[in-house]
């Protein structure tokens, strides 16, 4: 089964193991995906509690993202090619 996607953790629901720059979160269920951070040198002076942090601000702009992202969908014209050649991408 797949695991569900990312949701917003408390540092009591989440395992943090740290491999020099790189924080891995895994969850206490196992149903739930965790998430490798590539934090920078900062890591060193980070608590658990900052990288959820960091963690849960990650999702957080990840969903603003989505919700700013207009999903319009537009039609082509009748009459009009519904896919543009374009000499670069071949």
């Amino acid at each position: 089964m797949r695991p569900k996607r990312a949701t917003h953790v408390l540092v009591d629901q989440v395992r943090i193991t740290r491999e020099g720059e790189i924080a891995t979160i895994d969850h206490a269920d196992p149903n739930l995906s965790g998430a490798h951070l590539t934090v920078g040198p900062q890591i060193a002076s980070m608590s658990d509690a900052d990288i959820v942090d960091l963690y849960n601000d990650i999702l957080n702009s990840r969903w603003a993202s989505l919700q700013a992202w207009d999903k319009t969908v537009g039609e082509e014209p009748p009459g009009e090619p519904q896919i543009d050649y374009h000499e670069k991408s071949g």
